[in-house]
């Protein structure tokens, strides 16, 4: 009987445990989705705004350049 008790309260401190940590990988993952539809609303607005014809090759390298020249310290 006592075993079982220990099986059961490990089981329960296990699925705590993991659900926490799930949890901040899912509030990570919504951080990235709204971003990544930020990114997207920037691109169709300029797509379709902008005077002149973007190179979307150029632009998102550029992109991708300029956000980790920022985190560089």
């Amino acid at each position: 009987m006592m075993k079982n008790k220990q099986i059961f309260k490990t089981t329960i401190f296990i699925i705590t445990v993991l659900t926490f940590l799930n949890a901040g990988t899912k509030d990570i993952y919504k951080q990235v989705r709204e971003n990544q539809s930020l990114m997207n609303d920037v691109y169709r607005h300029l797509i379709t705004n902008y005077v002149d014809d973007i190179n979307l090759d150029v632009f998102t390298k550029m992109s991708i350049n300029n956000m980790l020249y920022d985190l560089d310290p």
